[in-house]
């Protein structure tokens, strides 16, 4: 919620959402925070349940590693909230199957690990998807 009255802040916190006075010194600020932590456009932080960090991802690439190695528990916590697909959606994907505009929801899942790899495939599919067209530098892989 955004006004110039400041007293609209308490209203805002009843209804759970945040708040920017339009009066602000730190209007700018204050959209870019709004922007970056809200509508996913920012580094995806995992958190455990309590909202103590577990690990930061910077790119797509790091999203979907630490996908592979975060506890159930952080996993389940962001699916709940929407995090995955708001951040996802952010970075150009759309997270609820072809042509929907609902993201998966937990309750889609048989169980935390039907959900991880779910996440793990959309992911890898929206780094290909950014990839198509470009030229990527070769990586040589060596068997030993």
């Amino acid at each position: 919620m955004q006004s110039s009255d400041n007293l609209n802040s308490q209203l805002a916190y009843e209804l759970k959402t945040s708040f920017i006075n339009k009066n602000s010194e730190t209007l700018l600020a204050d959209f870019r925070s709004f922007i970056t932590h809200y509508l996913g456009f920012g580094n995806f932080i995992y958190r455990d349940k309590g909202g103590s960090q577990i690990a930061v991802a910077k790119s797509l690439k790091e999203f979907e590693e630490l996908l592979t190695t975060i506890p159930e528990e952080s996993l389940l916590y962001h699916a709940r909230k929407d995090h995955f697909s708001l951040w996802l959606m952010a970075k150009g994907r759309n997270t609820g199957g072809p042509r929907s505009s609902n993201p998966a929801k937990v309750t889609d899942f048989k169980d935390p690990m039907s959900l991880r790899q779910y996440l793990i495939n959309e992911s890898s599919i929206s780094v290909t998807n950014r990839n198509i067209g470009k030229v990527i530098p070769y990586e040589e892989f060596r068997h030993y």
